[in-house]
């Protein structure tokens, strides 16, 4: 039976996730059903899948999206269920995967493309393996690579520009109707090669009344931890765009390795200078990512806003000190 319908995962937080979207959508001219987006934690990615469980006789596309040690056995088991409904899974990402995960996701997998990429983000690897011929698709992939490796262009126009979707990708990172919707259309702005626009004009306002209130809690909320030659910094916003947050970290606390925590669901940014590994810290705790950008997420106990914070700040020192020194 012919796969005429196709549905697109992709991941939340970033550009190279809503590039890989564009591109997708692109490519695909009209048989796209769903455009689903998630972050790399498997309660969240199991979460998404069970949105097509039903689904039958169609091409699934998951892009940016990794699997990590502690994960991938739960996650490949419900993607099986779903391939054996005659649907495609064509999987395409530039994170580090564990070699387990790989060997199993081959067996249910149409196209799998994973593992570290250091020279190429997702929405290159979807230029490069499914619209090469596109030259929109090839623009954008250019664009998400300026993000995705921290690459500020000469180009000071198309910087502010980068910076102020980043932002707004950043401000939609929930899981309720009106982001879902507002991503969505931003995803349609980009499929057209443009990072400007009404859309983007509209998410960033609002981006921006909330943005005082969560540097001031970013700022009251900063600490730090020497671990032998390294120095971690740490700190907490609802809602910031994360290479933003953490270059404020790092300016503050002089730290090699800064962890920017979002409150509205815990999940930590992690960055580090050159040389310095900040995925160790990430896998320790659950995650995953690169060794300059990498991520998790902990689950909190206490309700209360400020004890919340010193309960999350507590456990990733005490990691940091196990790993680092």
């Amino acid at each position: 039976m012919a796969h005429e319908k196709s549905v697109i995962i992709s991941h939340r937080r970033d550009f190279d996730g809503i590039a890989c979207a564009a591109e997708l959508l692109r490519l695909l001219d009209g048989s796209v059903e769903k455009i689903l987006f998630t972050n790399p934690n498997s309660a969240e990615i199991l979460s998404t899948i069970s949105c097509i469980k039903g689904l039958k006789d169609s091409v699934i596309y998951i892009t940016d999206i990794s699997l990590s040690d502690d994960s991938y056995s739960s996650v490949i088991s419900a993607l099986g269920e779903i391939h054996s409904k005659n649907n495609q899974i064509k999987w395409l990402d530039h994170h580090p995967w564990p070699e387990d995960g790989i060997k199993s996701m081959k067996e249910i997998s149409d196209m799998l493309i994973c593992g570290e990429n250091k020279e190429y983000c997702a929405a290159e690897l979807v230029y490069a393996n499914l619209c090469r011929n596109d030259d929109t698709c090839k623009t954008i992939a250019r664009l998400a690579h300026l993000t995705d490796f921290n690459i500020r262009p000469e180009d000071k126009e198309l910087d502010a520009d980068l910076v102020k979707i980043s932002q707004c990708i950043a401000f939609l990172d929930n899981t309720d109707a009106d982001s879902e919707k507002l991503r969505k259309s931003l995803v349609e702005n980009v499929a057209m090669g443009s990072l400007k626009g009404k859309i983007v004009d509209e998410i960033y306002s609002q981006y921006k009344k909330s943005e005082a209130k969560n540097i001031a809690l970013l700022e009251t909320t900063m600490g730090s931890i020497r671990l032998g030659k390294y120095v971690l910094g740490i700190a907490f916003a609802e809602n910031l765009q994360s290479n933003m947050a953490c270059a404020m970290i790092k300016k503050e606390t002089s730290a090699n390795i800064q962890v920017f925590v979002t409150t509205k669901d815990w999940s930590a940014h992690v960055r580090s200078d050159d040389g310095v590994d900040s995925s160790l810290l990430s896998k320790r705790l659950g995650g995953n990512g690169h060794p300059q950008a990498s991520g998790f997420t902990l689950k909190i106990s206490n309700p209360k806003m400020e004890e919340a914070i010193k309960e999350y700040t507590e456990n990733v020192f005490k990691a940091a000190k196990e790993i680092f020194g």
